[in-house]
């Protein structure tokens, strides 16, 4: 690879334009200029291990219906003599 690009019809070299400022190549952020900071996405904290959504071990709030029945365990007619 040769240290110097040729000029090609396509491709010109183009010598640097003293007036306009040097910029940083692409890829690079200047030092004075902090990229911006990406909030991360809004997590939903999940929920402490000692609450029990209601309805699983509580009865329903009186006037919300729902809420799974008490069932209580019981061997009386579910064995054979």
């Amino acid at each position: 690879m040769p240290p110097t690009r040729e000029p090609t019809p396509n491709n010109p070299v183009k010598e640097p334009d003293p007036r306009t400022p040097q910029r940083e190549p692409p890829g690079r952020q200047p030092p004075e200029e902090e990229p911006p900071q990406r909030n991360p996405p809004e997590i939903e904290p999940p929920l402490p291990p000692d609450i029990t959504p209601p309805g699983i071990h509580d009865p329903p709030p009186p006037g919300q219906p729902g809420g799974m029945p008490t069932i209580i365990a019981s061997d009386s007619g579910t064995k054979a003599p």
